[in-house]
Formats: C-alpha cells, sequence, structure tokens
C-alpha cells in the first residue's frame, strides 16, 4: 500500500476515491420532475388577500379565545404566500400551536383545542364577510378559503381516526 491509499482507497484532496478498475458508475440521475413539484399552486393576487386576510383573522381569534392580553411573537413557518389548502392549513396550525403555548400546563389540552377550533371557524367566517364587504369574494376567493376548511377537515378527522 503507498503513502496515499488507505485500506485499498486512493486519497486525492483529503476525499477517498476507489482505485481504478474497481469502481462502479453511479447509478443515473433520475430526470423525472420531483412529485411536489406538480402541486405547485399559483395564486391570484386576491387569493393571496384572501389568505392574509384569513391568517390575520385566525391570529386575532387565537388570541382572543386563548384569553391572551398579547399574541406572543411567532416564527414564520413559510412566509411565501402561494401556499394554498393543505400547505396553508398547516403553516396555519403550526403558529397556532405556538401561540397556544402560555396556556399550556395552565389550561387542559381539550380546552385548548376547543379554543384553537373557534379560533378556526370564527376566522374562517369573518374573512369571508370582509371579502364580501369589499366586493373580493369572487369565485376564486370562495374556492381558496373553501379549500382551507376542507384541508383542516382533513386534517381533523385524520386526528380522530388516530
Amino acid at each position: 500500500m503507498g503513502e496515499n491509499e488507505i485500506g485499498g482507497i486512493r486519497r486525492f484532496d483529503g476525499f477517498g476515491e476507489a482505485p481504478s478498475g474497481h469502481a462502479e458508475p453511479p447509478p443515473p440521475r433520475a430526470t423525472e420532475p420531483r412529485p411536489h413539484a406538480e402541486d405547485r399552486v399559483e395564486l391570484t393576487a386576491p387569493e393571496v388577500a384572501a389568505l392574509r386576510v384569513f391568517r390575520q383573522r385566525l391570529h386575532a381569534h387565537t388570541q382572543a379565545q386563548l384569553q391572551l392580553a398579547e399574541l406572543p411573537v411567532t416564527r414564520r413557518v413559510h412566509e411565501g404566500p402561494t401556499l394554498a389548502g393543505d400547505a396553508f392549513v398547516g403553516r396555519v396550525l403550526a403558529e397556532q400551536a405556538q401561540l397556544a403555548a402560555p396556556r399550556r400546563g395552565a389550561w387542559s389540552a381539550a380546552r385548548i383545542e376547543a379554543a384553537l377550533r373557534e379560533a378556526m371557524w370564527l376566522a374562517a367566517g369573518e374573512t369571508l364577510e370582509i371579502l364580501h364587504e369589499l366586493d373580493q369574494l369572487d369565485a376564486a376567493t370562495w374556492r381558496v378559503v373553501g379549500e382551507v376548511l376542507a384541508a383542516w377537515g382533513a386534517k381533523l378527522e385524520r386526528a380522530a381516526q388516530s
């Protein structure tokens, strides 16, 4: 074995490489698009506005339902407004969980869960009301709010089954 070899592997700039004649070719790279690349959602400005209103109203109703004097600072899970449906619900539920942190230990888990569910329902209703008053409740914004509620309902069903 030469001084640049360790266990039959030659060293090259600090990295090992198999001796010539012993290396297998690397597997070919997949050229198929990743599955989630096809799931990308492009939202229009009114749809983005609807989700922002929904999120803001959800924070306000969560604060009220949890009887918090101030909203604790939340870490934004994902700032981009291009999330819809399940991804948006995942984000806002994570934010709700952060907002509920001051009540853990002081309130029962059932009480916290009931407060978070009520905040979600109130936020959805108020979002639709605000969009209607601003004459922004068209088919696209109605659909995006409906997708959020459907995704939330699906998460509740999965949680109930586990």
